[in-house]
């Protein structure tokens, strides 16, 4: 039987770029099954513009709990078997999909699958204090914008912890890999992230993002200590 595939798109005051983001989840060689936007609490018209797409864009809202309640939150009210995670502010490759899912198809155990991203400058907002050297590069996307999964291995994993503000996919990426769950990298570039000055852990006087990435590194040593 063909496995229906489920988009998460979790949503901030993305105005600004959401429609593009949708429309590349949209206009893909293998379309998804439903795309599932979780508004966090937005103080802009990101409801009203992803209300203007039909199915199988659904609109679901929060009060602001953060992205990875909010992904949480559309994983419980999906109904594909395969999940398949985007941010507001990036831009899908058209190939995304079919190249992952075929890359979950011949996987000899359960998967995570990523791909490469090419990271841009949006010139727009610009105003970080601290840009890239370039204008784009292309790195590997291990991160939950590129990623897509069975539900099985979803589940497998847990949801994402939701106490970190920065290293949030970094604790449940560890979980993954101690739950015995692979790492399937495409070569291909599967995402454009846009770099502008409300993506995380950008502010050079943040120091949340270390912290954090300090905590889950200890947490994971320490389980790896207590096995016998």
């Amino acid at each position: 039987m063909p496995r229906s595939l489920s988009v998460v798109v979790p949503a901030y005051n993305a105005a600004s770029y959401l429609e593009e983001a949708l429309e590349s989840i949209l206009n893909q060689s293998h379309p998804p099954d439903e795309v599932l936007v979780v508004d966090d609490g937005s103080e802009d018209n990101t409801v009203s513009i992803a209300a203007r797409f039909p199915a199988p864009v659904q609109v679901l809202q929060q009060a602001k709990k953060g992205p990875w309640a909010a992904r949480n939150f559309a994983v419980e009210r999906a109904a594909g078997s395969i999940l398949a995670f985007a941010d507001a502010d990036d831009i899908c490759e058209c190939m995304r999909f079919e190249l992952q899912l075929n890359a979950l198809s011949t996987a000899d155990s359960p998967a995570l699958v990523f791909g490469h991203m090419e990271e841009f400058l949006d010139r727009s907002r610009c105003g970080l204090q601290s840009a890239p050297s370039a204008t784009t590069r292309v790195v590997p996307g291990l991160c939950p914008g590129t990623m897509t999964l069975t539900r099985a291995s979803f589940d497998r994993c847990g949801p994402f912890p939701t106490q970190y503000k920065a290293a949030g996919f970094l604790a449940w990426y560890m979980r993954a890999k101690e739950k015995g769950v692979d790492t399937i990298m495409l070569n291909e570039i599967v995402l454009r992230r846009r770099i502008h000055n409300a993506n995380s852990g950008l502010s050079e006087n943040d120091s949340t993002p270390s912290f954090e990435y300090i905590q889950v590194l200890k947490s994971a040593l320490e389980r790896s200590r207590s096995k016998p």
